[in-house]
């Protein structure tokens, strides 16, 4: 696993089967969303810089893209198109807009405003819909063809998110929610609001603040980032 540690950490570590951290790359401004290409190349937003940096296998660390208003969340797509939300530069929330990324480097704009406002949390389904985030006003929206369609509203501010089986799951203040993509309903997955960590059964472990997470790649594991305890936590062996 590969962990970007955030916007005041210029480091991406990572984490074996077994639980030893490593330091994988350094030197970014703020090191935020990431995701993977086919290739194993590894693209992380950095936000401080406005960048998009790209991480070869070996380590070897470049920038992909720059000049970006506050990139913040990075999604990989099936043909390799870097999918980036930018959540505005200077911390302004008015990013507003989700950008593609050519594997060349070309980049065009996917969707802008007709909603979108501090955009962090992109991801795609298996369908190759994309899906969007608003971090503050917790709304999550379908972007098909340029167009934006409000999908439902999170009852927390929507930070990094991912996709599987028809949900959308969002961590923040203790909980792990997930939205359908279909209904636009929202039900509660894990956690309190009441801050602590609890491990067990899903239906009774707890957090303390969680804001990323991530499906292992058959989907039976969900990896969660507590922000505030520094701990990497794991549901699974299946999610239901």
């Amino acid at each position: 696993m590969f962990v970007s540690g955030g916007p005041l950490t210029n480091s991406v570590v990572r984490i074996t089967s077994e639980g030893v951290v490593s330091e994988f790359a350094t030197g970014f401004e703020s090191a935020n969303g990431s995701d993977f290409d086919s290739k194993g190349n590894l693209f992380v937003a950095d936000y401080v810089a406005n960048m998009i940096r790209r991480i070869s296998p070996n380590g070897t660390v470049s920038t992909f893209a720059s000049g970006l208003d506050g990139p913040a969340g990075v999604y990989v797509d099936k043909e390799d198109n870097v999918i980036v939300g930018l959540y505005g530069a200077n911390y302004s929330g008015k990013g507003a807009t989700v950008l593609r990324i050519t594997p060349n480097g070309d980049i065009a704009v996917l969707a802008t405003g007709n909603g979108l406002r501090d955009v962090i949390g992109v991801v795609g389904d298996d369908d190759g819909e994309l899906y969007a985030g608003n971090y503050k006003g917790r709304q999550l929206y379908r972007i098909t063809g340029g167009t934006v369609e409000l999908v439902g509203t999170s009852s927390v501010k929507i930070n990094m998110i991912d996709y599987s089986r028809g949900h959308i799951y969002i961590a923040n203040k203790g909980r792990i929610v997930r939205i359908n993509t279909s209904t636009g309903e929202e039900e509660l997955f894990a956690g309190t609001p009441e801050p602590k960590t609890v491990d067990g059964p899903v239906e009774s472990a707890d957090f303390v603040m969680p804001t990323s997470l991530a499906f292992s790649p058959d989907g039976n594991i969900l990896y969660v980032v507590d922000r505030i305890t520094g701990d990497v936590r794991k549901i699974g062996p299946k999610v239901p």
